[in-house]
């Protein structure tokens, strides 16, 4: 990948069929995603959880940002 930040947190989050965000301990800002391909709607369980992924953003994403991804 290009060494352009944020790169790889944006084409994770817009190609993923299914994510989950983190957060920092105050809420106030986006620290990364898991993505993976969802969970089973019977047990909750990650449907392939060795094919889940977590990406730690490497800059600031914003809610203006994440709603230009869906």
């Amino acid at each position: 990948m290009p060494p352009i930040p944020g790169i790889v947190g944006l084409l994770v989050m817009i190609f993923c069929p299914k994510m989950e965000f983190r957060v920092d301990k105050h809420v106030s800002r986006y620290t990364g995603v898991i993505s993976g391909l969802g969970t089973d709607p019977n047990t909750g369980e990650p449907i392939y959880p060795d094919h889940d992924v977590e990406i730690v953003f490497d800059t600031k994403f914003d809610n203006d940002d994440l709603n230009g991804v869906k």
